[in-house]
């Protein structure tokens, strides 16, 4: 974690400021440019190259404390299996602290263990190999601009926020082309996955986080952006009312999730359906166990069939080997909540949190990779209006 990125953090339970503690850091040799840009930005000072590698994030509030691990601050209202091992390995660091400060002891939100698993599961064994899904970087990379319809020349130093940001490869797309901080949020731990692989970019932040306990000051990013995350949570609708209000006014929002055609384009995806909702509440219990693994070899090989016949029709569709189609297995079958929308209804939504400008994301304007995707399903997108703050 980049020492400077706690004054844009906020605690996810009482949304006090945090206080950080580093055991381990580093100061990190950046480039001329990356210098350059800082100073710009009017970001540079003496801590713009500090990393904390280990330490704690402390709320003064409630007492609660986080940890940042393996340059990673996780942020989650709730201690998981890392917590036992921070402690483990601090706990003498973090007695320091005095009586009546403990870890995070919240109830996640309904279902969101299983969440947390089956993605951390999901993108595990997933590389920086230059395709994401079927697309090339490149591919993603125009994909990625047209959902935001936007000149990146005109916005520079716009800052992002990714919620579901997996390994990371689109909050670095969004740094990229608007040459400004852009943070990751991921519930799972594709989000250390996407730490350690960034960890040399003062400007990319990446947060292990709940999309509904956000450890972040509100109304503060230019563009805020998830794409194919939030229709797995409990509620889709109220995900997406959690997540706006980050969107600084005047700001864009945008959203993927599934739609009606995800279900019902052509008999083969009917039968898909049809499969999931018998096979998935079986296996989201289970994600990360060998039997699930096993089970998801037919689909695996279903998968690697299929993207055969897509790139007959699109060259430009990327192969996929076995890692990417199992991938792609689980993220079909091993949720606990998958959710499909009718456009009026995510239209609705924006409306409703003061969004002004909302379009749905027309699939002509997406990379031929992807077309099909966005005829069956919903890309949404709007700006703020610049006065909702004050109504909030």
């Amino acid at each position: 974690m980049w020492k400077r990125f706690v004054k844009l953090l906020a605690c996810p339970v009482c949304r006090g400021d945090l206080e950080l503690t580093t055991f381990r850091g580093a100061l990190v040799e950046i480039s001329q440019d990356e210098a350059s840009l800082g100073q710009k930005l009017g970001l540079w000072n003496a801590e713009f190259n500090q990393f904390v590698d280990s330490g704690l994030l402390v709320c003064q509030d409630c007492k609660m404390w986080f940890p940042i691990a393996r340059g990673l601050p996780v942020l989650l209202p709730y201690a998981i299996p890392l917590h036992t091992e921070f402690c483990t390995e601090y706990g003498a660091e973090i007695s320091r602290l005095g009586p009546g400060y403990r870890p995070p002891d919240k109830e996640p939100m309904a279902g969101e263990r299983f969440i947390l698993d089956s993605f951390s599961q999901e993108w595990r064994d997933y590389h920086y190999d230059g395709v994401l899904w079927d697309q090339s970087y490149d591919d993603f990379e125009e994909t990625f601009l047209q959902e935001l319809g936007c000149n990146p020349a005109e916005e520079e130093g716009s800052t992002y926020l990714e919620v579901g940001c997996g390994i990371g490869v689109a909050t670095y797309l969004a740094h990229k082309n608007f040459k400004g901080d852009a943070v990751g949020v991921d519930l799972s731990l594709a989000s250390m996955k996407a730490s350690q692989h960034y960890s040399g970019n003062p400007f990319l932040h990446f947060v292990q986080a709940s999309a509904f306990y956000m450890p972040l000051k509100e109304w503060s990013f230019d563009v805020v952006y998830s794409r194919g995350v939030l229709m797995f949570t409990y509620s889709t609708r109220e995900a997406f009312r959690a997540i706006a209000k980050y969107c600084r006014p005047g700001g864009r929002l945008y959203i993927w999730v599934y739609g009606p055609g995800s279900v019902d384009a052509g008999l083969l995806r009917r039968a898909v359906y049809v499969a999931e909702a018998v096979v998935r509440p079986v296996l989201s219990g289970r994600p990360s166990s060998p039997a699930t693994t096993a089970l998801l070899s037919c689909a695996t090989a279903g998968y690697m069939a299929y993207n055969v016949f897509d790139r007959l029709r699109n060259p430009k569709i990327q192969r996929f080997n076995y890692e990417r189609a199992l991938h792609s297995a689980r993220d079909r079958f091993t949720h606990r909540y998958v959710h499909r929308h009718q456009p009026g209804e995510v239209l609705g939504w924006f409306r409703e949190a003061g969004f002004e400008d909302v379009e749905l994301v027309n699939w002509q304007t997406i990379p031929s990779t992807q077309q099909d995707n966005y005829k069956r399903n919903i890309g949404v997108r709007g700006k703020l209006r610049a006065e909702i703050q004050g109504q909030a």
